[in-house]
């Protein structure tokens, strides 16, 4: 199983999100051996919730989800892949914990690659 914490303390996290409404240490996500995914907020202020086409559903105990599913941290809006890209697109072998010495460097320069658009959205940079 591999785990690893979402927040904007660039020297405490795996991925590094730097936005003013997601705290220092806001999520954890969690991948088993069968590629689930997990998330659980971290006692944040601001939350964390999952966008569905019922609304926002808040993430409080260990949720299942699936990579297309839209997560807003705090004000931060992405999709559980995005979360996954922005910390393995920079380490092709990032299956084996052995594998991560610098995340938080690693997910800083990967972030650089996106843009916010005036609707909220991100999108690559192309």
């Amino acid at each position: 199983m591999m785990r690893f914490i979402v927040g904007r303390d660039d020297s405490n996290v795996d991925v590094f999100i730097p936005d003013e409404s997601v705290s220092r240490r806001h999520l954890a996500i969690e991948v088993d051996s069968s590629n689930q995914v997990y998330l659980q907020d971290l006692g944040t202020m601001n939350g964390s919730f999952i966008l569905r086409h019922v609304g926002k559903v808040k993430i409080s105990n260990k949720q299942s989800v699936n990579l297309s599913d839209r997560i807003l941290l705090g004000g931060y809006e992405t999709t559980v892949a995005g979360l996954l890209n922005l910390f393995t697109n920079k380490n092709p072998n990032a299956s084996q914990e052995s594998d991560y010495p610098n995340k938080a460097t690693q997910a800083k320069k990967e972030i650089s690659r996106f843009i916010i658009m005036e609707d909220g959205q991100h999108a690559r940079k192309t």
